[in-house]
């Protein structure tokens, strides 16, 4: 749809939506909502009460650092592209 050469866009808007049909049709189940993990519920409590009386939220589940060399991995993979 965005091609730099014209020759290679769809020719119609509706030649465009008819070949993004075929995300439309796809079928799978719903996703299941996630379970409420207690610091989820403090952080909800928190804000649907509009942290009266509290200046920070309550903490929050902490990320993990990833692993050493997972990154220069993935710049590995780039440079080869």
């Amino acid at each position: 749809m965005m091609a730099k050469n014209p020759s290679e866009r769809y020719p119609t808007p509706a030649r465009a939506a008819q070949a993004l049909q075929a995300f439309m049709m796809v079928t799978s189940d719903a996703a299941k909502p996630q379970e409420e993990t207690p610091q989820l519920r403090r952080y909800l409590t928190w804000l649907e009460t509009g942290s009266e009386g509290e200046a920070n939220p309550p903490p929050m589940a902490t990320m993990v650092p990833p692993k050493p060399g997972v990154e220069s991995e993935r710049a590995g993979r780039r440079s080869q592209c």
